[in-house]
């Protein structure tokens, strides 16, 4: 009876030990609280604000980017151009960088790739992708997949957007002999107090039922404040239907500190904070 005790007690002894080293490894070697690790502790009011971090007023709750209208344009067979609309609700939050892959839902994400994007606090704009693969003899469901962990959201205060504006877009067909099927032309102007070193303007060709029938891009580099700057965007082959109107945007990233040149007159508002 007394070996039997005796072993009893060793063993409570050793478990003892055991429990207290463990107790001491974890407090030396846990996490110290912070206000950014995500968990309501320290005195907080809520998750890593009140308390010892920053008042929980000044958190930001950001609003998701809402994705709108996908429109498509059969180039060959399963082949498609694609594009989506999409729109940051955040007043003076923009995305510096994301990254996006559009691709056939009934095919699936394997063959699609990620492309990069940005897009400025309150803008609207059709992001494109084009050579999407879809399956034969079915109808496509293109769909947009966002990888949320490569988001930079950045903030800008007193926020006024880029002032460029395409004026007398207008889409010919080309005689026979050019390299080109067609062309849509017109002029883009820099309303802003800067020069930019580049810009893009994107047309999106549609037909009377506001079908799309064909989209284009083109950079344009060094446009000046105020300058007025012509072009050109051709299309190599003949598109299958009557061309109605012309959409346009235009779009330049302010969050790339080399995209301006040098300042004219009183500075734009574009106080993008790093």
């Amino acid at each position: 009876m007394k070996r039997v005790l005796k072993r009893v007690l060793i063993l409570v002894t050793y478990l003892v030990i055991a429990l207290s080293l463990g107790l001491v490894f974890y407090f030396f070697l846990k996490p110290a609280s912070s206000c950014e690790d995500g968990i309501r502790n320290q005195g907080e009011a809520q998750v890593d604000c009140g308390g010892p971090c920053r008042p929980c007023s000044s958190v930001v709750s950001l609003q998701e980017l809402e994705m709108g209208e996908i429109e498509w344009i059969n180039q060959a067979e399963n082949n498609y151009d694609v594009t989506i609309q999409v729109r940051n609700p955040n007043e003076f939050y923009g995305v510096a960088k994301f990254k996006f892959k559009i691709y056939d839902r009934i095919k699936g994400e394997t063959e699609a790739s990620w492309q990069e994007g940005f897009i400025l606090p309150g803008e609207t704009k059709r992001l494109i992708a084009y050579g999407v693969t879809a399956v034969n003899d079915q109808a496509p469901d293109f769909v947009i997949k966002l990888d949320k962990d490569s988001f930079i959201w950045e903030k800008f205060s007193d926020y006024a957007m880029p002032n460029l504006e395409i004026y007398n877009p207008a889409y010919q067909e080309l005689e026979q002999g050019s390299p080109f099927f067609s062309r849509v032309n017109g002029v883009v102007v820099n309303n802003s107090n800067v020069d930019l070193e580049t810009i893009k303007v994107k047309v999106f060709l549609k037909d009377d039922q506001n079908k799309l029938l064909a989209t284009g891009e083109q950079a344009m580099n060094t446009v000046q404040a105020g300058n007025r700057r012509e072009f050109i965007i051709n299309f190599p082959h003949r598109i299958n239907g009557v061309i109605s109107s012309v959409e346009r945007e235009v779009e330049t990233n302010i969050f790339d500190s080399e995209n301006y040149i040098r300042v004219h007159g009183q500075p734009e508002r574009w106080d993008y904070k790093q």
